[in-house]
């Protein structure tokens, strides 16, 4: 009995010892994913115009909101980026979930001719870099008229990816439910918006988070379709702050970058619950 119980203290010790040495693993790796954020938003309250950070400085600085105060202030032009950058990732979004939804619902619940090459040839769209078909989708646009409008940075928005996440999620939606409907009387559209669209709710989520901070992020089409000033988004202003006599401005770029990331970093904060059962979700197989 007893050298049971010292061999069961001996796993209980080293399994605790497990626990903790994965603690601190973990911890470390916080750490060291956080870590530039915090550098960049010390940067951006600190007096100094330095990127270097030690004890000695963090004690003697001067902490500011200055660089704040001259990015929402002055001439308004970043509060416009802002506003056009919000604009277009709400646009992209409302298209994405609106054009992915019906999309999966069509390829998951109705039997159509080819349908499932069709969804291989979809699929097949995602293995195409955003970079080769770049100057096809501008000259395209630009016949359209669309240069320098919402539209025109929103419509090259919607991917095959969102109609993928969507269909897997789909294909779990009970067919028993929309057969009720249909034998009710209930139409294609009042069906898919009263019975399929609820369901669905959390891949939305999901979706509607994964088009919003890769809107928000681009660089490559907001710079290439967006020749005005006044269509600039806030991650070409942000990279523009690199050049020119901001350049060395640390705390001044560091604050700029600092306002970009909040938006859809507390989006996700917000929704991370959603977020997380809806991509859980859409991986289960009917």
């Amino acid at each position: 009995m007893n050298i049971g119980s010292a061999r069961a203290c001996r796993r209980s010790l080293r399994s605790r010892a497990g626990n903790l040495l994965l603690a601190l693993l973990l911890l470390l790796l916080v750490a060291i994913c956080i870590y530039p954020f915090i550098h960049m938003v010390l940067v951006s309250l600190m007096g100094a115009k330095s990127m270097k950070l030690s004890w000695d400085r963090l004690l003697h600085a001067q902490w500011t909101l200055k660089n704040y105060r001259r990015i929402l202030s002055g001439s308004g032009s970043y509060l416009r980026y802002t506003l056009n950058t919000v604009l277009l990732a709400l646009y992209s979004c409302a298209l994405t979930c609106a054009v992915s939804s019906m999309a999966a619902y069509a390829f998951a619940k109705k039997k159509m001719r080819g349908g499932n090459r069709l969804f291989v040839l979809y699929l097949a769209t995602m293995m195409v870099p955003e970079q080769v078909i770049l100057i096809p989708t501008f000259l395209i646009i630009k016949n359209m008229g669309l240069l320098n409008t919402y539209t025109g940075l929103t419509l090259p928005t919607v991917t095959a990816f969102g109609t993928v996440l969507v269909t897997s999620f789909m294909k779990n939606v009970p067919n028993e439910l929309l057969e009720a409907a249909d034998i009710d009387g209930c139409g294609e559209f009042r069906k898919f918006v009263k019975i399929v669209l609820p369901m669905i709710r959390p891949v939305m989520i999901s979706l509607f988070i994964f088009t919003f901070i890769g809107v928000w992020g681009s660089l490559i089409w907001p710079l290439v379709a967006a020749t005005n000033n006044d269509m600039t988004t806030i991650t070409l202003a942000v990279s523009k702050m690199k050049s020119g006599r901001s350049a060395t401005d640390y705390g001044y770029v560091m604050a700029g970058n600092t306002v970009a990331f909040l938006p859809p970093f507390l989006l996700y904060l917000f929704l991370q619950r959603q977020f997380v059962e809806g991509i859980a979700l859409s991986g289960i197989k009917a």
